[in-house]
């Protein structure tokens, strides 16, 4: 009987030290090129709706916004589709084009953020009047990004939302 009891606690405690592992060990993202001036993104592992950015040597993790994926082909969140089954994704990596980013000046208009002395960690403003488009600062540069279709930019929770009275557009000069 002292055995089993000792058996038991045996089994108990090897069993929460290796939970406790699990738990305690971090993903560490992919591995960045350095240095790079291109924002590259790869999926995560294990969860559709969840992806990396790599810029300049950096990992950043991001959620798509509820209800989305990250669909790696097009290098957005998109609606969920065949691109992403059981949890994971494609695993290629894709550079993004001149269309999205676009890299803009910092300093030439006064509408535009001015992204002087911004760090590695990106930093986000609202494109004016437009409330599908938004701004990233990151290592003194300006990128321009368009939320996927039907999403607008929500600047509280810093990502693509479903339309809200968070943003009104500007309807100046349409029909």
């Amino acid at each position: 009987m002292k055995n089993q009891i000792c058996s038991l606690v045996l089994v108990i405690f090897a069993l929460s030290c290796a939970r406790a592992r699990q738990v305690a060990t971090p993903d560490p993202g992919p591995t960045c090129p350095y240095p790079s001036t291109e924002i590259i993104y790869f999926p995560y592992e294990g969860d559709c709706t969840k992806y990396w950015e790599c810029y300049s040597g950096h990992s950043y993790l991001y959620t798509c916004p509820a209800g989305l994926w990250w669909h790696q082909e097009i290098s957005e969140c998109d609606y969920p589709g065949d691109f992403c089954t059981d949890g994971t994704t494609q695993t290629d990596w894709t550079e993004t084009t001149d269309s999205t980013p676009t890299i803009g000046p910092t300093t030439t208009n006064g509408d535009l953020p001015d992204c002087t002395g911004t760090g590695d960690d990106p930093v986000y403003y609202p494109y004016p009047g437009d409330c599908t488009k938004y701004y990233e600062c990151a290592n003194g540069r300006l990128y321009t990004y368009n939320c996927p279709p039907d999403l607008w930019w929500h600047q509280e929770i810093s990502e693509c939302d479903y339309p809200g009275d968070f943003c009104v557009p500007d309807t100046r000069g349409r029909n």
